[in-house]
This record gives structure tokens, sequence and C-alpha cells, in this order.
């Protein structure tokens, strides 16, 4: 299982407000959101590769990470067109992976689904929804 909620920090507190995806959200150059992809599964995984394509219009904020290992993967990577996790070993249970993006050209973007999976075994794995975001002067 897996799933996708974006959320806005409000600057003064950091408190997170989380945005009705199910309708395009309309965001302001410069605005800033946060990226919450949800995992679970019921086995313990290993070789998990977990792919978000980021929205045209979109730049990721790269943040430093807490050491090399990150709470439970081992790595990030902030490419052109996506955000990369990569964990060697996914014990059974939830885990929650957060990144945020920054809203900078105007217009209409689609944000396709995440995708995790194994690495070495393509057919086991999730997609998460879709969103549409639509940046306004």
């Amino acid at each position: 299982k897996r799933k996708r909620p974006y959320h806005s920090p409000q600057r003064s507190n950091e408190k997170l407000i989380p945005l009705d995806i199910s309708k395009p959200v309309v965001l302001k150059p410069q605005d800033i959101i946060e990226v919450q992809i949800t995992l679970q599964t019921d086995t313990n995984n290993e070789y998990v590769i977990i792919e978000d394509m980021k929205p045209a219009g979109c730049e990721a904020v790269k943040e430093k990470e807490r050491g090399y290992w990150s709470w439970w993967y081992e790595q990030r990577e902030y490419r052109d067109e996506k955000v990369v996790f990569f964990a060697s070993y996914f014990r059974k249970g939830r885990k929650t992976l957060k990144y945020r993006l920054r809203a900078e050209a105007p217009g209409t973007y689609r944000a396709l689904p995440a995708i995790a999976e194994l690495m070495y075994i393509r057919d086991i794995g999730g997609r998460s929804n879709e969103a549409v975001f639509r940046i306004e002067e």
C-alpha cells in the first residue's frame, strides 16, 4: 500500500496544512509544499527504490541528510525530473518519506504517481495517486 498526500507548511510554526488533491491545488510562485510518501508492506524486502516524479513548474528543495542512515533509507537523490530514495532493507510495517517542493513557473502541471518497487524484481511494488497543480502569479 502507498499514498502520497501534500501539505503546505505555515511559515510561523511549520504546522502542516493538508492540501486537497481531489481538485487542482492552486499555488503561487515560491510557495513551498511538503510531499509525504507513505509505504506499507506485510513482508520484509531488500533493495527498494522509491521514485517520485516532480511536477513541471516545481523544484525540489534540497535538504541536508541527517547522516548516512537517514532514518530507514540510505540515500536520497535529487534529479532533474524526480526525487529518488533507496533502501537496502525495508522492514515490514509502515514508513513515511518526506521532501519539499517549491513552486516556480506559472502554469498547470500534473504530478505523476510515485512508484515504489524492488530494484531487482520490478513486478513487486505499487503506485500512489496523481495530483494537479496550478501555479498562478
